[in-house]
């Protein structure tokens, strides 16, 4: 089992690094979009193919996967409080390390840190120049990334790490991986907040679609406050 967990991060791992290289080498905006949504549809296929072939692909053992009992609405409404539950400790982890740093090395050194941190949100507009490529964006960090995302990490990767660790050791593990797969040193303990209260949310429902909204919910509102300072998405 401990094998198959290495595994499962090693496919985000090669992927992400790709975007990252991208990032890194500051493509023009059409590069870094497709490189985005091909690491996103690349983890969404293949966390369904995994599932697939553990639960040997019926339609119930699937719709148990995916957590679809219960009423649509209940989820909706779990999720988007949850994301708002997400944007603040996201704020409250990023200031407990623009602390620490600054308690460490300065606060000069602490404000490039917390500007280095910035949200991947942020530094993934920023590489987009027409409105066109904005709204693509857009579809991709509220709708494909979540998906992604929670059906990967929270949907095969947390189950392997619950089955070996438990739930508790398991949160851990899966939410190391998630925030050191973001490639975002700065932005580490934030991350890993997300992620931890994200797998939080899904052992409480047993159900993806509250994770789902509220890593959209996150991405949405970080996404608003961004283009609020650039003028909107035709800007």
């Amino acid at each position: 089992m401990g094998g198959t967990v290495i595994g499962l991060a090693v496919v985000p791992a090669l992927v992400g690094a790709l975007a990252s290289w991208v990032y890194g080498r500051e493509q023009p905006g059409p590069l870094l979009l497709w490189s985005a949504t091909l690491q996103e549809v690349a983890l969404i296929g293949l966390a369904i193919r995994l599932v697939q072939a553990r639960l040997h692909a019926t339609p119930d053992s699937l719709g148990g996967w995916l957590g679809v009992d219960g009423p649509l609405w209940r989820w909706l409404l779990y999720g988007v409080v949850a994301g708002f539950g997400l944007l603040l400790a996201e704020t409250l982890a990023s200031a407990l390390t623009f602390i620490v740093v600054a308690a460490v090395r300065g606060g000069a050194v602490a404000a490039r840190v917390l500007s280095e941190a910035s949200d991947p949100v942020v530094q993934m507009v920023s590489m987009v120049r027409t409105p066109e490529q904005r709204y693509l964006l857009a579809v991709v960090l509220v709708g494909i990334g979540p998906l992604a995302e929670e059906f990967w990490f929270r949907g095969v990767v947390y189950p392997a790490c619950r089955a070996r660790w438990g739930p508790g050791w398991g949160n851990m593990v899966v939410s190391l991986l998630f925030s050191t797969l973001h490639l975002n040193a700065a932005a580490w303990l934030a991350l890993f907040a997300v992620g931890f209260i994200l797998a939080a949310v899904y052992e409480r429902t047993r159900s993806l679609w509250p994770g789902v909204v509220a890593h959209a919910t996150l991405n949405a509102a970080a996404l608003f406050g961004v283009l609020s300072g650039l003028g909107g998405m035709d800007r």
